[in-house]
């Protein structure tokens, strides 16, 4: 569930001290992406975090079940939503959190 990730994504930035400017919206959708903006508590760089959301054989969609992948708007880092519970989503969260630094 992309619920899930994404409430595992918004708990992993706060405990490294980012700030979710925007928390009544983090699951709208406009136009096949959910937009998230957070700021660095410490440093208040501000960051967009785009979250991009594919249906099958390339269709619309506003399901965040259909959520791929989160970047960070304007750069080449992304984390893929892979399966929650596996070794290789914990480890990815992980190394995307510690990149915004």
């Amino acid at each position: 569930m992309s619920k899930g990730r994404m409430t595992d994504l918004a708990n992993a930035l706060e405990a490294d001290g980012w700030i979710l400017l925007n928390p009544k919206s983090i699951f709208d959708v406009e136009n096949e992406v959910v937009h998230w903006i957070i700021e660095g508590g410490n440093t208040r760089t501000m960051l967009h975090l785009d979250f991009h959301i594919f249906g099958e054989l390339g269709e619309r969609s506003d399901s965040l079940v259909d959520i791929l992948y989160c970047v960070v708007r304007g750069t080449a880092i992304k984390l893929y939503f892979e399966k929650r519970e596996s070794q290789k989503w914990k480890q990815s969260l992980s190394e995307f959190v510690a990149s915004l630094k």
